[in-house]
């Protein structure tokens, strides 16, 4: 069985730590192994709710946002408090819609700038901060970016364990257990909440946690149907599991086999 390294870093680029991994014997295991030895990207961390962690997550939001802001192709500036608002959601889901509408637009027109890649990490670190929000069900993550990786409808899941690598949905679409979790009904009303229809991801995720969805599934039938199909299967599982979430305050910085 293949096994390869996944090495990390801080914040500021100093080497810090390294996990072993097995690979998964698949098809699509291999292809994403060949994707990810090439290059990574790191996009985004979460994991327990501390006050300083929500005030990091919150910084990145502000500085991703910043960055589409100085570019001047937003129709109107984006005022972003530097410090976490006492009733964050609504303001949330109003900034995280507009940068969903204009990613939309630019895929569609094949429109590439600053703007468009600043809010699409802006998305990622928004799905972030709220993933740690929930102190009884709060998801903790390290999400990447490395070459796409093809793949059938066969290998699409619902299912995540701690220390699992997953390919994840791209940017920009909201998960309907997101949704929920943020009372995010406009992109119900604005149809703009799709299912994973592609076989292809260039984004994956190392799972933390086994974290407790804290919304009724029963009650909220959208997330039982092909909208909570947003990730793969297991592509490669962490070996040493000890203190995982120890690697949120992280960045990926290679793999290597």
């Amino acid at each position: 069985m293949t096994q390869f390294t996944a090495y990390f870093r801080n914040a500021d680029g100093v080497k810090t730590t390294s996990r072993r991994f097995q690979l998964a014997d698949s098809e699509l295991a291999q292809a994403w192994i060949a994707a990810v030895t090439s290059e990574v990207t790191h996009i985004a961390a979460t994991g327990a709710p501390t006050t300083p962690r929500k005030q990091r997550q919150w910084d990145i939001i502000y500085y991703h946002l910043n960055q589409a802001n100085r570019d001047h192709l937003l129709d109107e500036w984006i005022h972003f408090p530097a410090e976490v608002m006492e009733d964050f959601q609504p303001f949330l889901n109003s900034i995280r819609l507009r940068a969903h509408a204009f990613e939309l637009y630019a895929a569609a027109n094949n429109q590439q700038s600053q703007t468009r890649a600043s809010l699409l990490r802006m998305i990622q670190a928004i799905d972030a901060f709220e993933a740690s929000m929930d102190p009884a069900g709060y998801e903790a993550y390290l999400r990447f970016q490395h070459n796409t990786v093809e793949f059938s409808e066969k290998h699409k899941s619902d299912k995540t364990h701690a220390g699992d690598i997953v390919l994840v949905q791209p940017p920009p679409q909201r998960t309907a257990y997101q949704m929920y979790r943020a009372n995010d009904l406009t992109l119900l009303d604005k149809r703009l909440l799709k299912p994973w229809t592609g076989t292809s991801s260039n984004y994956s995720m190392i799972v933390l946690n086994n974290y407790k969805r804290t919304i009724n599934l029963d009650t909220m039938p959208l997330c039982q149907d092909n909208y909570v199909l947003n990730n793969t299967e297991s592509v490669a599982t962490m070996i040493d599991q000890a203190d995982m979430e120890s690697i949120s305050k992280l960045r990926i910085a290679r793999i290597e086999l």
